[in-house]
């Protein structure tokens, strides 16, 4: 070992661009954050998908995460992303109050695209769309265990279960 130390940040691997077939195994509620870009606060969600079929050296799928405003109203990105998702648009009764955990263990394709971060020069990787699978395309079973978390149901183990790195943007709030 060297006592040469040196701000050193190790790559994290993105998956490849383009069509995936995913399965949603993460929702978190990240509560109000406060967007320095926007200057606002505003309630956000954190979706993330598993890539079943897409395996790192390691053996566990690649994972996608996309953060969204928590809306369904029709200017947000969400509410296409999900009526894509669904393969139908929300019903009058679903605008109203449409419980997002839904969509936790639901399959999908899932589009994205590398974009380069201009603050610090590095890729990562988008959600660009999210859409149905038709009938006669089969997701793998779940590799990840389904995470869930819901700030206006709290629950310890639910939090802790929560990864590390989300529990902080949680604690932002």
């Amino acid at each position: 070992m060297s006592l040469l130390l040196k701000e050193k940040t190790m790559p994290f691997l993105l998956p490849n661009e383009g069509l995936h077939i995913a399965r949603c195994y993460l929702l978190v509620d990240l509560g109000d954050q406060f967007s320095q870009y926007y200057q606002n606060t505003l309630c956000k969600v954190l979706i993330g998908w598993e890539f079943p079929l897409e395996l790192m050296e390691n053996g566990k799928p690649f994972i996608q995460m996309q953060r969204y405003i928590a809306s369904i109203t029709e200017k947000s990105n969400l509410r296409p992303l999900l009526e894509s998702w669904r393969g139908r648009p929300f019903s009058k009764a679903e605008r109203e109050g449409f419980a997002l955990k839904n969509i936790l263990g639901s399959s999908c394709y899932v589009i994205t695209k590398h974009v380069l971060n201009l603050q610090n020069n590095q890729r990562w990787s988008k959600v660009i769309s999210v859409c149905h699978l038709p009938e006669s395309v089969t997701c793998p079973p779940p590799i990840n265990s389904p995470i869930h978390f819901d700030l206006d149901d709290y629950s310890e183990s639910r939090y802790l279960a929560v990864p590390e790195g989300i529990r902080k943007i949680i604690n932002l709030r």
